[in-house]
């Protein structure tokens, strides 16, 4: 088993993100294996990981994603790199703290359900 992972003094790595170094090893661990199950099956389940953003990891290292659950973290926005996300189906988001939506998701064509339930969400 895991039981130490120093990432600290690498102001470049995106994935896992900082909040999930910071929750530790165990966090990291689970972070990443989402992430390797997402290649494998284009679907991705990174919910109640204390996620501050959108990681930058899963919009660049997974192609085609199609499917994208991330509700009860603490995310703020849905930025302009939600655009990249062009295969997207199914997208939630659920029970964060999210106050805008970028204009980009225009750009996520194939997408059906886009879920935000209890958001701050005021327009």
């Amino acid at each position: 088993d895991l039981t130490q992972m120093e990432l600290s003094g690498n102001p470049r790595i995106l994935s896992p993100p900082q909040e999930v170094v910071d929750a530790g090893p165990p966090a990291c661990f689970t972070f990443l294996k989402a992430l390797h199950v997402a290649e494998e099956t284009k679907k991705c389940s990174i919910r109640s990981m204390g996620l501050l953003l959108v990681p930058h990891g899963l919009i660049h290292s997974v192609s085609g994603l199609r499917e994208v659950e991330m509700d009860s973290n603490a995310i703020a926005n849905i930025g302009e790199l939600i655009g990249h996300l062009t295969a997207l189906i199914f997208l939630s988001a659920r029970h964060n703290r999210i106050e805008s939506v970028h204009p980009n998701i225009c750009r996520c064509l194939a997408l059906q359900q886009l879920l935000l339930d209890d958001n701050r969400m005021t327009r």
